[in-house]
């Protein structure tokens, strides 16, 4: 917590990219090593105008005497010691546009790692998308150019297996279609949540792998949705080895719906398919979903018995009626949202 304080001063946050001292330590869940977010105290900005989107970021206070302090020591070296404090607000953005609710892991500095505050955030804002009565379609996305690393090792892990079991059933029994939308690369964790899914879309760019196995654990969680939509074959080689594979495999064995060139297909297939959905009875839609869930658990007689009871009790509905109805008269059906 930043606290205001009389002998604190103003502070500046620098991009990613900034180029003046950095701090020698690397991003965990990275492709490669990176930089943690620099705090230069050479030039003013207000405290209480310390953007919103650079929470989570490493925030270095500094006090304000710099007429007192050798230049050197007002740009901190890698080796000295560092008084922080760490920001922490919404790692999850939420917008709602059109009926369509759009889940962002937003962490990008820690490649969207699993951390406990970003769990708890992606948890409340399933739950309260998937209930919501003016919700007809949930995507998840990442921010920057990886999707989720997986668990946030820098907190040991070990918040992911309390809180990944109701995540995944969240998306799983989510009355409404959940879209994973793969801005980049995805690992461990990163993968169950696009297994859960009901369709997953990423860049071509994109590579995936469960590298549970490389740092001493297994997939155990996220076993349970992939071995649903996953080859079986590929899927063990997969997980016993750790080796990543790209997108065009993802999508041949099961975890991808489809494979786009670049970020301008990928919203193009997304705005494809929820366009779609609003176009569909939201109760036909969720007892489809409810189909696809229950019935692969489903001896070939219990399936069958089970699918004939759904089937009556919908064309008996006033869904199946206003559609019908509308078909008949040539016009859209009263729950159609893109009309």
């Amino acid at each position: 917590m930043v606290r205001a304080h009389a002998a604190v001063g103003r502070v500046v946050l620098e991009a990613e990219q900034a180029h003046g001292c950095q701090l020698g330590e690397e991003i965990v869940g990275r492709e490669g090593p990176g930089r943690l977010p620099l705090v230069d105290v050479g030039f003013d900005l207000p405290l209480e105008e310390v953007p919103e989107r650079l929470t989570e970021q490493l925030v270095l206070i500094a006090l304000d005497h710099r007429r007192t302090i050798p230049p050197a020591l007002s740009r901190p070296r890698a080796s000295a010691p560092l008084h922080c404090a760490t920001v922490t607000d919404a790692l999850v953005g939420v917008e709602h546009h059109d009926g369509v609710r759009t889940l962002t892991l937003d962490s990008p500095a820690k490649a969207n790692a699993l951390s406990a505050n970003l769990l708890a955030q992606l948890d409340r804002a399933l739950r309260d998308a998937t209930s919501a009565p003016d919700v007809r379609a949930v995507v998840l996305t990442g921010a920057g150019k990886v999707f989720c690393s997986g668990a946030d090792l820098s907190e040991g892990g070990a918040t992911a297996p309390s809180r990944m079991p109701a995540i995944l059933t969240s998306i799983v029994e989510s009355a409404v279609p959940v879209i994973a939308r793969v801005n980049g690369h995805a690992r461990a964790g990163g993968l169950g949540l696009i297994a859960a899914a009901d369709m997953a879309v990423a860049v071509a760019a994109s590579t995936f792998a469960f590298t549970e196995v490389r740092v001493g654990v297994a997939p155990a969680m996220i076993l349970v949705p992939a071995l649903r939509v996953v080859d079986r074959r590929f899927l063990a080689r997969a997980t016993l080895t750790g080796e990543r594979f790209s997108a065009a495999e993802a999508a041949a064995v099961g975890l991808l719906s489809a494979v786009v060139p670049d970020e301008t297909a990928l919203d193009a297939w997304v705005v494809a398919q929820t366009l779609a959905i609003r176009q569909a009875a939201p109760g036909a839609v969720r007892a489809t979903k409810e189909l696809l869930r229950a019935l692969p658990a489903q001896a070939w007689t219990e399936g069958l018995a089970s699918a004939a009871t759904t089937s009556a009790e919908l064309f008996a509905g006033a869904e199946a009626q206003e559609g019908m109805a509308a078909f008949l008269e040539k016009r859209r059906p009263a729950w159609d949202a893109t009309a």
